[in-house]
């Protein structure tokens, strides 16, 4: 009875376990198949997609719209890099004179010589990179100061020394080197297809890099007796000097205008005053005097406003002229200058002025 309730208990307890035990397998199986299954069907897809855009290319190839349809070969290449997307965008970059990426793309198709389009293209793909290598030229770079930044057609070609040649497209190249602490330099040269051309920049210090190595490299001298040194005088602008003295001269003629101005409107004013102390009454208004007062007390009136601003032109201008001559004179010549000073007399004070040279 004992070993009986034993092999029952036994029995049950296997009828019980070997179901989830199953059940358990079958779901691990399942996930792993699941996990196996999915990698593939997204390559796949993007695989189909590029196919769909490369057709979709060839058809405005052939319509010679090559402009429009290398974007699409362009996506193509970038959602599935086969050695057919590479080689079709390879063409149609030759075909728009895109001669490096072409050379890019096209050598990459046939780094695999035994793929199946590859193989069947093969010989349209080689005569296609000859092609385009025929369009492209080589600029060899050096100069100094070790570091400094190269670059080839606004793109970055490394810092000097570089490790080798850069290869560009035939045409105009600008070649521009630069570096903390230097003057830049640009070099443009014209590169011909399948040549190679030697481009030499060594770059100056910025002022302040001059004067900081001219510092470095000097010596203090020995000391002596105290000497007094008479600097020489700076050699002079003769056509500055002339200008001054042009404008001093201009200036010369004004002030005399506004001072002879001046003297004549003084007489007149002097003539208006005498004749209204004459005629009028001067402790009344001049509209009530004798007929003719009103009009002679205006003019004697403009004469004196004319004849101050006469005066005080010729001043400004003298000062000016001065000056004028003062900045154009040569140092090793005589001093020169004019100088005004009023001469007081009989009614309104004069100014006279002397020039000498």
């Amino acid at each position: 009875m004992p070993g009986w309730s034993v092999g029952v208990l036994r029995r049950g307890f296997f009828k019980q376990r070997v179901p989830r035990i199953g059940s358990f397998s079958l779901t691990v199986v399942l996930v792993a198949v699941s996990l196996m299954a999915a990698p593939p069907a997204r390559p796949a897809a993007e695989a189909a997609e590029a196919e769909t855009l490369i057709g979709r290319g060839i058809e405005l190839r052939q319509q010679g719209k090559d402009d429009r349809a290398l974007p699409l070969f362009l996506k193509a290449y970038k959602i599935s890099p086969s050695p057919r997307a590479a080689g079709q965008l390879g063409l149609v970059e030759m075909a728009l004179g895109y001669w490096l990426d072409s050379e890019q793309h096209l050598g990459a198709a046939l780094e695999l010589p035994d793929h199946p389009w590859v193989s069947k293209h093969r010989q349209v793909l080689e005569q296609a990179l000859t092609e385009v290598r025929t369009n492209i030229g080589e600029i060899t770079v050096e100069g100094s100061p070790a570091g400094a930044t190269v670059t080839v057609n606004r793109l970055p070609a490394g810092a000097l020394p570089l490790p080798g040649p850069v290869r560009v497209a035939k045409g105009p190249v600008d070649v521009e080197v630069s570096a903390a602490g230097y003057l830049s330099a640009t070099r443009s040269i014209q590169v011909s297809g399948a040549e190679r051309q030697h481009v030499t920049v060594n770059l100056g210090k910025t002022s302040a890099e001059k004067v900081e190595a001219a510092a470095d490299e000097s010596h203090v001298p020995e000391a002596r007796s105290p000497a007094t040194v008479t600097p020489p005088h700076a050699p002079s602008d003769d056509r500055g000097l002339a200008l001054h003295r042009e404008i001093g001269w201009g200036l010369g003629i004004a002030a005399d205008v506004g001072l002879i101005g001046g003297a004549i409107e003084t007489i007149v004013w002097q003539n208006d005053r005498g004749d209204f102390n004459g005629k009028c009454f001067a402790d009344m208004p001049p509209s009530y005097g004798p007929l003719g007062c009103s009009s002679l007390y205006k003019s004697l009136n403009r004469a004196e406003t004319i004849a101050i601003v006469g005066y005080a032109s010729a001043l400004v201008l003298g000062v000016g002229a001065v000056i004028a001559f003062a900045n154009g004179k040569d140092p090793e010549a005589v001093a020169s200058g004019v100088a005004c000073a009023p001469e007081v007399g009989v009614g309104p004070a004069f100014v006279r002025c002397h020039w000498t040279f």
